[in-house]
């Protein structure tokens, strides 16, 4: 693999995978640090070789899995990582590719292919942010025709019709029907409304009532009850005088004495006083 020398194209680009993969050369052996048996070894460079291949003639999924055993086996088989990164890009499997190019490049910092490697990293990583914003806005956009195609649907201006492999589609209804459903939604809004309106005038009467009773309790509060208590007081009084002129001790008794003892009985006007024992 040989290095490309450069950064990662703007977003206007498109990263040329296959010519990337055409970098990718068959092995005869195995690289130094890999720690494998002579049989171990064998296989591996063998399948290496053999995802190769399937990568360049159109079998990318074959491969895909042959390498991913592979680095799976051996995760420091670093031209067989690079190239399951490579395949995972050009499946538009961004996230993946980003992880596997930054696994190799902390594995490797320094070797010959860095800086391809950080190329391809920074590649799919810019294809991984327009991808996730992509996504975002669809969502977003999703949301807020959702409770649009809601009303639709239930107003029948929305129709579910047949395609081509008969799993059936969205269409727009027809002029007419969405005239007839827009009707007999007035026709139900009105009949709704017919059956609304004993409810209604029942919460209205029951209203009317609460509003009448309490002004009637204020009325009796703050002008009737007064004036009761007041005439009780006065009763109160009436009855005490009686009671004292009518008793034995009035005869002996002078008008300022009876005056005092009135006013000792009945200190405060505003206050209901029991009557006084004989």
């Amino acid at each position: 693999m040989t290095d490309t020398g450069g950064r990662a194209k703007s977003k206007r680009d498109e990263v040329d995978w296959d010519a990337i993969k055409a970098r990718f050369l068959p092995m005869d052996t195995l690289p130094n640090d890999l720690i494998a048996s002579r049989t171990e070894g064998e296989r591996a460079l063998a399948a290496f070789n053999r995802a190769l291949e399937q990568s360049k003639t159109g079998n990318s999924d074959v491969a895909m899995i042959v390498l991913g055993k592979l680095t799976s086996r051996w995760p420091t088989f670093l031209a067989a990582s690079t190239l399951y990164g490579v395949l995972l890009a050009e499946a538009k499997r961004y996230a993946e590719a980003e992880q596997r190019f930054e696994q190799v490049l902390l594995q490797a910092p320094d070797s010959e292919d860095a800086r391809t490697i950080e190329y391809c990293r920074m590649a799919v990583r810019e294809e991984r942010i327009r991808e996730e914003a992509r996504d975002r806005s669809r969502k977003i956009k999703e949301q807020k025709l959702m409770p649009v195609r809601a009303r639709m649907a239930r107003s029948g201006i929305l129709q579910k019709a047949a395609d081509d492999t008969g799993a059936g589609r969205t269409q727009m209804a027809s002029r007419r029907e969405q005239e007839n459903v827009l009707k007999m939604g007035d026709d139900d809004t009105r009949m709704t409304s017919h059956e609304r309106r004993p409810f209604t005038r029942a919460i209205r009467v029951l209203a009317i009532s609460v509003i009448a009773v309490a002004i009637l309790f204020l009325v009796f509060y703050f002008a009737i009850r007064p004036s009761i208590l007041a005439g009780e007081q006065r009763r109160q009084r009436l009855e005490w005088l009686e009671h004292q002129l009518s008793s034995e001790e009035f005869k002996e008794s002078t008008a300022r004495e009876i005056l005092e003892q009135y006013r000792r009985a009945f200190s405060l006007d505003d206050v209901l006083q029991p009557l006084p024992k004989k």
